[in-house]
């Protein structure tokens, strides 16, 4: 790969569709974001985020597509789902971007491009993955971005379905042992078991001792956000 960079001299652009493959290059510092690829350039990044922001922007208004998810009913299975994590991704870097670089409207715009073309019926915004809750992580980024951007509508809606999928997860991990043992015991016997030590789950729990913690690590992100942005009001 490297030396298709260096035999290319500049003459055709070379594109990665993801980030960590420049990184294992050593070339992260030298990409853009363009909407769903990262082009090499030739100098290092100096802009919000490495995100080429006006051919970015233009690329999300104007050819992001998101195959019918807008459509009521319409099924998409876990490939599917994961292409469309990837678009909402992407759309939350250059919205965060964006807002970095006082463009908040657009950054608004952009985030309501999703939300208008992906249902929240075929797609929450909180969802239960076997993928270490991955659907929700990124879900979490798309939050950031809308409070970042001062849209606080659209900030309430997606963290509402974020806290309802990951209230759920922890009752659920919960609900696998015997009874005995706190939410706070739960928690720090799956950190335990994480760390490679002995930690006293049930043999159910224990499985989901990964996503035990990251349900309850973004549930406390969401509320930090929630208190950080919550609307001021002056004393009567």
């Amino acid at each position: 790969m490297l030396a298709v960079v260096a035999a290319n001299q500049w003459k055709r652009p070379i594109c990665f569709s993801n980030l960590g493959t420049a990184q294992d290059l050593g070339l992260d510092k030298y990409t853009r974001l363009n909407g769903l690829t990262y082009q090499l350039v030739p100098v290092e990044n100096t802009n919000a985020g490495g995100v080429n922001l006006d051919v970015a922007y233009n690329n999300v208004m104007q050819h992001f597509g998101y195959g019918n998810a807008g459509k009521k009913g319409v099924y998409f299975d876990e490939e599917n789902r994961r292409r469309l994590n990837t678009i909402k991704l992407a759309t939350a870097q250059i919205a965060r971007s964006l807002a970095q670089a006082g463009r908040k409207e657009d950054a608004r715009r952009i985030l309501h491009r999703f939300d208008d073309h992906v249902s929240e019926a075929n797609v929450p915004y909180g969802f239960t993955t076997n993928r270490g809750n991955i659907h929700n992580i990124f879900s979490v980024q798309f939050l950031e971005a809308c409070y970042m951007a001062d849209d606080r509508p659209l900030a309430n809606k997606v963290a509402n379905s974020l806290k309802k999928d990951l209230q759920q997860q922890m009752q659920y991990y919960h609900a696998l042992g015997d009874g005995s043992q706190t939410e706070t015991e739960m928690l720090n016997n799956a950190f335990l078991l994480t760390q490679g030590k002995a930690g006293e789950l049930s043999s159910r729990q224990a499985t989901f001792a990964q996503d035990i913690l990251s349900s309850y690590q973004i549930l406390q992100q969401i509320e930090k956000w929630e208190q950080e942005f919550a609307p001021t009001h002056a004393s009567l």
